[in-house]
């Protein structure tokens, strides 16, 4: 199904506060969501998440004070370099580093809605001092993230991982893969909430067994508890930190199915090695799959 023919629809859906993702699983008599359902209904929030940040910000920020803590004890002594995965709005990234004990010397984020990022580029905009902090964000795809191996020392998520019931292990192995130290995962954990939280996981497809799934790809899970406190107690924060103890080897972005480095042009993103260029819109790197453009002939 083209589900693109289908956005006015779901504009006026979303514009009469309906969900977004269970309309796209209904019409297709699927129980779980699929990557593009995802983008889709995260694509119309855009702005929203920010928004509520805006309005409460002392109350949001209290989480990710108690995400603050956890995270300050993995973080290296200087230098480190650090990435959050679906970075949505930035509403658990930019107001996150007053709390860490030492800012990134790199920060980047990706999220899989063009729309969040530029949200979050404008919410970035807002916070004073970080200005000086090398950063970026970029579209892309937490099953085929822009990356080489080992490129971050910590790689972190706040319910991004959320969603993709089903896909543990793919997203577990793929973010794995991108971190060399730590990967830490604040995101609701299904054997530890309450039962009414777990109706509510079954109902929205939501993940579980992460932690059962992380020890069966024979990684090491150092922390399994739940987080002190959540934004929604409806759907309550786990913490699960995995250890993999390895070199950050921090080389750029990279083409997301060759993982060969991208060279950065006026308007694109060009990998040598898989002749594929990828757009920058407005400024903001789109390297998904299916933002891939065949360019033999392009000279970087």
């Amino acid at each position: 199904m083209d589900k693109y023919k289908l956005l006015g629809k779901i504009a006026d859906i979303y514009a009469k506060g309906g969900n977004i993702l269970e309309y796209l699983r209904s019409i297709e008599g699927r129980d779980d969501n699929t990557i593009e359902d995802i983008m889709i209904s995260y694509d119309f929030q855009a702005g929203s998440y920010n928004a509520q940040y805006r309005k409460s910000p002392d109350e949001l920020n209290k989480p990710l004070m108690a995400m603050a803590e956890i995270m300050n004890i993995y973080l290296p002594e200087n230098g480190y370099i650090l990435c959050k995965a679906g970075v949505g709005e930035g509403t658990s990234f930019f107001p996150l580093f007053p709390y860490l004990k030492e800012k990134p010397a790199f920060a980047c984020g990706f999220d899989i809605s063009w729309s969040r990022i530029l949200e979050g580029i404008r919410f970035g905009n807002e916070f004073t001092g970080l200005s000086e902090m090398p950063m970026q964000l970029v579209v892309g795809d937490m099953f085929e993230t822009p990356f080489a191996d080992n490129s971050f020392d910590i790689v972190y998520t706040s319910h991004a991982m959320e969603p993709n019931g089903g896909k543990e292990k793919q997203m577990l192995a793929e973010l794995y893969r991108i971190t060399s130290k730590y990967l830490i995962l604040f995101e609701p954990i299904y054997e530890l909430a309450s039962e009414e939280a777990q109706k509510r996981m079954i109902r929205h497809d939501y993940v579980r067994g992460l932690k059962r799934q992380a020890e069966d790809l024979g990684y090491s899970v150092v922390r399994y508890e739940m987080l002190r406190c959540s934004v929604n107690e409806c759907n309550p924060t786990g913490v699960i930190v995995i250890e993999k103890g390895g070199v950050t080897e921090w080389d750029g972005l990279c083409d997301p199915l060759s993982k060969k480095q991208l060279t950065e042009c006026d308007d694109c993103y060009f990998c040598i090695d898989s002749m594929l260029s990828y757009p920058k819109i407005g400024g903001i790197p789109c390297l998904l799959r299916q933002n891939a453009v065949l360019t033999t002939k392009f000279e970087a």
